[in-house]
């Protein structure tokens, strides 16, 4: 009789910690959407370009890193502030395009990979000197928000990129500024109020645009709160951009 109640208890508790295992107990619950978004290479280095154009131009053709079918690409072009009508030319990119009265123009745009995506092109009115970066991330499903803001054509040493709360909740929120002006660059590592891993990207030509791109890998779920770019060494017009990608 002992042993018959004792294999009739182990029947009974074996279900609930097998679901115990899925739901939270053991193993936790998982992030919304599961998986993990990550660089391509190793770093930042070799998972972006970037280009740095000191000529007045009104389009350019970046060269994008190398990359694979379903990788998630993100390309980003930053012209001086006499530039509108922002526009990614290149098929099949989603974009958003910033060009506010005395702030920098602004095209941020991304995509999932096909098989053979190696350039992106950008296009613009107002022939001015340009800044663009390009990097390649796997592990991602789709898009969770977009969050843009600039300074109004006002200038400030502070560049920032915007609050967002993702949704669904994010396995990375990409935090992009740019700033105007000759010799300006970023000073620090954009992180929201939430903190998290963060990588840069930066690139100044001396006489018009710096920018830097910048991605946590780690966020936690809801509002990822406002990044500081530090203190830069020009006080001038911004514009910055936050996206969240599952």
């Amino acid at each position: 009789m002992k042993k018959l109640v004792a294999y009739f208890m182990i029947f009974l508790i074996a279900p609930l910690a097998h679901a115990d295992f899925f739901t939270g107990g053991i193993m936790g619950t998982p992030a919304a959407g599961g998986g993990t978004i990550a660089w391509t290479g190793t770093n930042a280095s070799d998972s972006c370009t970037e280009a740095v154009i000191d000529t007045d131009e009104t389009s350019y053709t970046l060269t994008l890193p190398s990359n694979s079918t379903g990788d998630l690409l993100i390309a980003v072009l930053c012209a001086d502030p006499a530039a509108v009508s922002m526009d990614v030319t290149t098929a099949g990119w989603t974009e958003t395009n910033i060009d506010a009265s005395g702030n920098p123009g602004v095209s941020f745009a991304w995509k999932t990979a096909g098989a053979s995506d190696t350039t992106v092109a950008f296009s613009w009115s107002g022939a001015n000197k340009h800044v663009a970066i390009g990097c390649a991330l796997t592990g991602h499903t789709g898009s969770a928000g977009s969050a843009s803001d600039t300074n109004g054509g006002a200038e400030s040493t502070t560049p920032t990129s915007p609050d967002l709360t993702p949704s669904p909740d994010a396995l990375a929120v990409v935090r992009y500024a740019c700033q105007d002006g000759g010799g300006g660059d970023h000073a620090a590592c954009a992180v929201g109020s939430d903190g998290g891993d963060c990588l840069l990207v930066s690139s100044t030509n001396g006489t018009s645009v710096a920018t830097g791109i910048a991605i946590d890998f780690a966020p936690s779920s809801g509002a990822q709160g406002t990044a500081n770019w530090g203190t830069t060494n020009q006080n001038d017009n911004w514009v910055g951009i936050t996206h969240a990608f599952y």
